[in-house]
């Protein structure tokens, strides 16, 4: 026997908190318990918290006795909130990007919620860097909504990702109203843009002969070639004859 009690998180209060209700745990293992024992009746009861995502669960009990008896069920939990805020994002960011984040709020009641939506950029630091990112200023400010019941929008945020800059970024999407509030935090990575060019070359040397090596392909002309540095590596090697 199993009890499973949905708890309903939401703010109550009459005026917009301060402490938006940001989600950032997003996990695809929900929980394990290995070593759950019954009863003299042969049931028991549990709990757990279920990471962030806003989804549905499979849930599966496998039960065995000492003479090795065999038995399981299964369950499907959904997790929810009357005002839901999903991101979709992508999984790492380039150097240089002009890419649109997109944003789609849910009601999953049957009232009709106001409120505005925010996004905020901050780095390892929590520094506000929104401005590098050339964030329109209406998103930290938020951007009004009105969402009928059981209705969803979707809003596309663009965003310009620096030249200049590498690691991580922490984005922060929330909607709030007067009662209720919900958002996704997440960390991507800014990636290179460029790669490397590197060219090799072989050449044999006995005892104190010069040779001249020449690496054409470097010297051909390329628009979107960056000279940042050059760096020679030579490796030797000795041969027996």
């Amino acid at each position: 026997k199993e009890d499973i009690k949905k708890q309903n998180q939401s703010d109550k209060s009459n005026s917009v908190s301060s402490n938006e209700q940001v989600r950032s745990n997003f996990s695809e293992t929900a929980f394990w318990l290995p070593h759950l024992k019954t009863n003299k009746n042969g049931s028991l009861e549990f709990s757990f918290t279920v990471p962030d995502s806003l989804t549905s669960w499979n849930v599966w009990a496998h039960a065995i006795t000492k003479d090795l008896k065999f038995g399981s069920t299964s369950k499907v939990v959904e997790s929810a909130k009357d005002l839901m805020l999903q991101t979709y994002f992508p999984r790492f960011l380039r150097q240089s990007d002009k890419i649109d984040l997109k944003l789609v709020l849910n009601n999953g009641s049957k009232k009709i919620f106001k409120g505005k939506i925010f996004l905020e950029i901050t780095d390892d630091d929590k520094n506000d860097i929104s401005d590098k990112f050339l964030l329109a200023k209406k998103y930290k400010d938020g951007v009004a909504f009105n969402l009928k019941g059981q209705g969803s929008i979707a809003e596309s945020v663009s965003i310009s990702v620096p030249n200049n800059r590498l690691g991580q970024v922490h984005f922060k999407a929330y909607a709030k109203t007067k009662s209720f509030s919900d958002g996704e935090a997440k960390v991507l990575n800014i990636l290179p843009s460029r790669m490397h060019l590197s060219q090799s070359k072989f050449v044999s040397l006995t005892n104190i002969e010069t040779r001249e090596i020449n690496f054409k392909e470097m010297l051909k002309k390329d628009s979107s070639r960056i000279n940042d540095s050059l760096v020679i590596k030579l490796d030797g090697q000795l041969f027996y004859s």
